[in-house]
């Protein structure tokens, strides 16, 4: 993180409030001995804010600062994806890339897509909390896609695990459910028909293949190890590379596709252990914590996500992270 973020963060904030409050700045300050502006003073700010002005209408205001330029190529291949729909699934997929301490997950069902947003502690790993960073990210999704659909999108509900503060069944227009199990947002089927106003086919080719090179995979080739390798890439963002669940997205039987692996000689066990490979050393490089990344890559207990790291590389995570800060350390001396 900058070391200015907070600063930055509590100044824009500040100025919001400012503008749509009598707030001062300075006096706010003073009255509670701020010396230094780190995250919690952030967080004191906006629960202050709410509880003030009794309106979570700053989180809905911090939330719309959200643009695709902020999510680097991952916003760029959203910017020229096809549909409403593909762009959830792109930013449930693909987000780990931006960002270690939220995890969008994607449902689809018969009736609805459902964007899931949970949060990523170093000691616990991923939770479903009350916290107001998750109300600004579900918002931040939902303006993200507004700016960039051909029509409104307004979604049948959103969930949020807060407790209600105050009297309020619509924030901005929206159905909001409060005390819930989880912090969702719940859109009708016909997403998947809202076009995108920047779609572009060629551009979006582009920069999939710039993400996917980022990851080393090569995912286009037209082979059942290329198609099941793509699609455990994105089901292990969903928490689920069960056999039975890859067979179903192919509408194939287990067994017809592991005969059809079988023939281009690979097994489907091989194809996950490849994925999950490679997928550790990019967690890894981007200071992921070995319990949250044995999540991440659908491991059942962490201890058997500690023995395939040790066949793959033949040490422990530990082990490789002091040789990465090792190399590292002599970089910047060079």
């Amino acid at each position: 993180m900058n070391a200015n973020f907070p600063l930055i963060l509590f100044n824009l904030i500040s100025n919001l409030l400012e503008s749509k409050y009598i707030f001062d700045k300075e006096k706010y300050l003073k009255e509670n001995n701020i010396n230094k502006i780190d995250i919690k003073e952030v967080n004191d700010l906006l629960n202050f804010c709410i509880q003030e002005y009794k309106s979570y209408e700053i989180l809905i205001e911090l939330s719309k600062q959200a643009k695709p330029k902020d999510l680097g190529i991952l916003g760029y291949l959203v910017l020229n994806s096809s549909s409403i729909a593909h762009s959830l699934k792109l930013l449930s997929t693909y987000y780990c890339l931006i960002g270690n301490s939220i995890k969008p997950t994607l449902l689809e069902t018969n009736e609805y897509y459902k964007l899931s947003i949970y949060t990523n502690s170093k000691e616990e790993g991923l939770l479903n909390i009350e916290h107001n960073k998750i109300f600004i990210h579900l918002f931040a999704f939902l303006h993200l896609l507004n700016k960039l659909s051909s029509k409104e999108i307004v979604p049948k509900y959103i969930n949020l695990m807060q407790d209600k503060l105050f009297d309020t069944k619509y924030i901005s227009n929206i159905k909001v459910n409060f005390s819930q199990d989880e912090n969702a947002i719940y859109f009708d089927k016909d997403i998947e028909n809202i076009n995108l106003i920047s779609a572009n086919k060629n551009e979006f080719e582009y920069y999939k293949n710039e993400l996917e090179q980022l990851l080393n995979l090569n995912l286009n080739k037209e082979s059942y190890k290329t198609k099941i390798s793509a699609l455990v890439f994105s089901s292990i963002m969903e928490l689920d590379i069960s056999l039975e669940t890859i067979s179903k997205k192919l509408d194939l039987h287990p067994r017809v596709l592991q005969k059809r692996l079988k023939k281009e000689k690979i097994s489907y066990s091989h194809i996950v252990e490849d994925i999950r490979k490679k997928l550790c050393l990019y967690y890894l490089k981007k200071g992921l914590d070995t319990t949250t990344i044995s999540i991440y890559l659908c491991y059942k207990e962490t201890n058997s996500f500690f023995r395939s790291f040790k066949k793959w590389f033949n040490q422990t995570p530990k082990q490789y992270k002091k040789e990465l800060e090792k190399s590292s350390n002599d970089c910047i001396k060079y």
